[in-house]
């Protein structure tokens, strides 16, 4: 009856990983940079697989959803230290300023954060956890821009900054290829707080095979992105 019970839950498993839904959560950035490339490749090794798509919005939320089995696997920024959650270390996506050609900022011979001190600036929400980090490590610096904006979509972000609204401070991914021809990415010298992007699944749920699968998918272009295809070591 055991072995009864034990191929039942096998089979399972295996229709799971061949012709389930695989559910990742995810942030704009990433999604933007990492995932088009990661999910061809996927489709391509596991058509019968759906993946759905979730952006949640706190790290505290992701490690939940993750432990409760509502996500199987999530790209995250800097998330906290969970007993319930593995992390993976992907990449550094440092800290970049995004600004139109014409301004100032762009025009500085030896760029730094400093800039961004009385800078009008468009920024995330602060219900993002990595925004209100970003602001407190700004202030301590004794960094003060004014927030004329605040959005949750990183295309309104960039049309804003091209429209003359303001400057961003956003992840080095996603400043990279600007949508519009007047955005200039400025990387700053000074390197104040770290922005890991990480991958995270839940410690006490098995892996189906289809999630290991996009996991390692996920890996082998994070390490392409990174460039010299080193993964940074962290602690957790």
């Amino acid at each position: 009856a055991l072995e009864a019970i034990e191929s039942m839950g096998a089979d399972v498993r295996a229709i799971y990983a061949e012709r389930g839904t695989v559910r990742l959560g995810i942030f704009q950035t990433a999604a933007a940079a990492l995932l088009p490339a990661a999910l061809a490749d996927f489709r391509r090794e596991r058509p019968n697989v759906t993946i759905e798509l979730t952006e949640p919005s706190e790290h505290r939320s992701v490690a939940e959803a993750l432990a409760q089995g509502q996500l199987d696997l999530a790209v995250t920024i800097n998330p906290e230290p969970d007993d319930r959650v593995e992390v993976f270390p992907l990449l550094e996506d440092r800290w970049a300023i995004l600004a139109r050609e014409d301004s100032e900022i762009a025009r500085a011979p030896d760029p730094s954060f400093e800039l961004l001190h009385g800078a009008d600036v468009i920024a995330w929400r602060t219900g993002w956890c990595v925004q209100e980090e970003l602001e407190a490590a700004l202030r301590r610096k004794g960094i003060e821009p004014r927030i004329v904006y605040r959005t949750d979509d990183n295309l309104a972000l960039q049309r804003f900054v091209a429209a003359g609204l303001g400057v961003a401070c956003i992840g080095r991914l996603g400043a990279e290829n600007p949508i519009d021809p007047s955005l200039r990415t400025i990387i700053p010298r000074d390197v104040f707080m770290p922005r890991t992007v990480a991958l995270v699944h839940s410690r006490r749920r098995e892996l189906p095979a289809a999630v290991e699968t996009l996991a390692e998918q996920l890996r082998a272009h994070a390490r392409e992105l990174a460039g010299d295809g080193a993964v940074p070591t962290v602690t957790w």
